[in-house]
């Protein structure tokens, strides 16, 4: 698709996107991002085309979203999971 293709142009023309950090929101009015599209929903959760507000102003990004399990010992394994993973990327 176009769109996806310019996304990863974009993605890959913006080197400060390798050097951020993970972060977590409380609220979602503190979230510095839009979103604009959905670019595709997996078993886990989804990813979406977000343009960057604030300090990310002019940026196009990808995100993605995991819904995590309301028990509480299955959400701590899941979130090693996914740290283990990104510590990896």
């Amino acid at each position: 698709m176009e769109g996806e293709s310019q996304l990863r142009r974009e993605l890959a023309s913006d080197t400060d996107v390798a050097t951020q950090d993970h972060h977590t929101y409380t609220s979602n009015n503190e979230i510095p991002f839009e979103t604009t599209y959905m670019i595709g929903l997996g078993m886990v959760g989804l990813v979406e085309e977000v343009l960057g507000k604030k300090e990310f102003e002019g940026h196009i990004y990808a995100r993605k979203t995991i819904l995590l399990d309301r028990n509480q010992q299955l959400r701590e394994a899941q979130l090693r999971e996914i740290e283990n993973e990104v510590n990896i990327l």
